[in-house]
């Protein structure tokens, strides 16, 4: 029976992602495109339990729309590294570390096998013109060959080092030949830049070597050195190194490192690593704890835009096993704005799972209310329920698509829904949005008895709005304006008196959507705030 240890997948993570471009994603040829090569799921051994697993699947993630759709093309079992065969009669090869030319649909997959019969490890390579669908074998050697993709169609190099031999070749015909372009590789982990002979690099290792971007624009025939800051590179963490990749304009590059307190930043350079700023510096977070959990990075083609992975296992009962949770967030304006996070379970059955809701927006509003919507997504099956969570608590089972969470005390707050289909089908996937509350009230403007009406309420279209009562001069309470907002706070219809002596406004909101709204009352010496239901 196969089996293999927590500490195992554990330490393949690690031997995964321990240099620079030794990484297991890649940007695609799109913006907002990304390939991930992750653990999808695993059983556990029935008799022996965590962390002995009988089945270990890992699959090759197609991510879209900027995180927010995820498929998978492609699904191995880990376990067949077990077998002793060589890669060109199998059919089989495990995503490992994935790169991509510019070519649409074209990826490359550098796995590494233990060959029982030649008592080694076997570096092998493929290639896949389809999203990762089906691979073609190229190549496999004992010593471990780098290979980096250009941002050119066809175009790949590779690079290797036997004692002092560090050759450069390179392949336009997407790896089915090579040729010897250079012997000064140096074996500098890094990233092709935007010219078919521009490279980045980053070497060191902290405390005795300090971390320095190599850069070179004629294949290391010259190349400059530029040390980087210990505020923005560490070293090694736990066996993770430091990253570097490419930005969307020329002379940017981003760099990503783990740090003693286990925290993890990126920053950013515009002139090749001369000067960095960080532009995202994660929460505190023990990455090899119970939960497993990782941050990673990816650079966008598009200037300004990045990813921030995060990658953690979940429990899960039927069978006895763990699957993968994968959330995407998306930013933009080099980190200044969060886009949107994309949140995907990733459990045994996620290819057969259901539409989820992944345009959720929030609103903090007066009083310490949260104000939520979304719409219908676009699915065969008839929506039975929605499931709203906050902080990943069940906080309401819906029937419209929207929701107003009041009286909250101030703090921050993460919101997420997901659909419940009449076929019993769930979404998997959802996004979730953050909205932190801090309050501090409203001043009191004026003092006095008030009354104020808003009526019907339900109604189906008609509002009347009545004011009345003394302010403390002993002056009747005026009405300067009456406007209607819906939950995202878009006037949908307005009373703008003619002079201050109407304290009875007739409104008319029959054109729009059934749902709650907020009636905006304007009186001269203060604002008035109701709420009503729109039938």
């Amino acid at each position: 029976m196969r089996k293999i240890l927590m500490a195992g997948i554990i330490l393949m993570r690690i031997v995964t992602f321990i240099n620079a471009q030794e990484r297991g994603e890649a940007r695609g040829t799109v913006s907002g495109e990304l390939y991930m090569a992750e653990y999808w799921y695993g059983i556990y051994n029935q008799d022996w339990g965590p962390p002995v697993f009988d089945t270990l699947v890992k699959a090759l993630f197609h991510i879209t729309d900027h995180g927010k759709k995820i498929t998978l093309p492609y699904a191995a079992d880990a376990f067949a590294h077990k077998e002793d065969y060589p890669y060109f009669d199998s059919t089989v090869v495990v995503p490992v570390i994935i790169i991509a030319d510019a070519t649409p649909g074209v990826l490359y997959n550098r796995s590494t096998r233990y060959s029982l019969t030649l008592d080694t490890w076997l570096h092998g390579m493929w290639v896949s013109f389809d999203y990762g669908k089906t691979w073609t074998f190229r190549e496999e050697n004992r010593a471990p060959k780098y290979y980096y993709a250009s941002n050119f169609e066809r175009l790949i190099y590779r690079m290797q080092s036997a004692g002092y031999d560090h050759s450069v070749f390179k392949s336009t015909n997407y790896g089915d030949t090579w040729q010897l372009i250079s012997d000064k590789g140096y074996m500098f982990r890094g990233e092709c830049g935007f010219d078919s002979s521009e490279f980045f690099g980053i070497s060191g290792n902290y405390p005795t070597d300090p971390w320095s971007v190599y850069y070179t624009i004629n294949w290391f025939d010259t190349y400059s050195i530029t040390p980087i800051g210990e505020q923005y590179v560490f070293g090694n963490m736990n066996g993770i190194f430091p990253d570097i990749y490419r930005g969307a304009l020329p002379g940017e590059v981003y760099v990503s490192s783990w740090f003693p307190d286990y925290t993890f930043k990126v920053s950013f350079s515009a002139d090749t690593g001369h000067t960095f700023r960080v532009v995202y510096h994660s929460d505190s977070l023990y990455f090899l704890g119970e939960n497993r959990t990782f941050y990673l990075f990816m650079s966008d083609r598009a200037a300004g835009v990045f990813y921030i992975i995060y990658n953690e296992t979940v429990e899960m009962d039927e069978p006895w096993g763990q699957y993968a949770k994968i959330c995407i967030s998306h930013y933009s304006n080099y980190g200044e704005t969060l886009v949107g996070t994309y949140c995907h379970d990733l459990m045994m059955n996620y290819l057969e799972s259901c539409e989820g809701v992944l345009d959720m927006e929030a609103e903090v509003r007066d009083d310490n209310n949260v104000a939520l919507r979304w719409h219908p997504p676009q699915a065969e099956q008839p929506i039975l329920v929605y499931y709203l969570y906050r902080d990943n608590m069940l906080l309401a089972e819906l029937q419209q698509t929207d929701y107003l969470d009041e009286n909250l005390p101030n703090g921050s707050y993460t919101y997420h829904v997901r659909v419940m289909y009449v076929d019993s089908c769930k979404s998997l996937s959802y996004n979730t949005v953050k909205v932190t509350i801090n309050f501090t009230g409203i001043a009191d403007i004026s003092t006095g008895s008030m009354s104020v009406r808003v009526y019907p309420n339900p109604t189906r279209g008609e509002l009347r709005v009545e004011v009345a009562g003394q302010a403390r001069n002993d002056r009747e309470w005026r009405v300067e304006s009456v406007e209607v907002f819906d939950l995202m706070g878009k006037s949908v219809g307005a009373y703008h008196c003619g002079s201050s002596e109407n304290t009875k406004i007739i409104l008319d909101i029959s054109n729009t959507p059934a749902g709650m709204y907020f009636v905006r009352i304007q009186t001269e010496t203060g604002v008035i705030v109701k709420k009503v239901i729109k039938q």
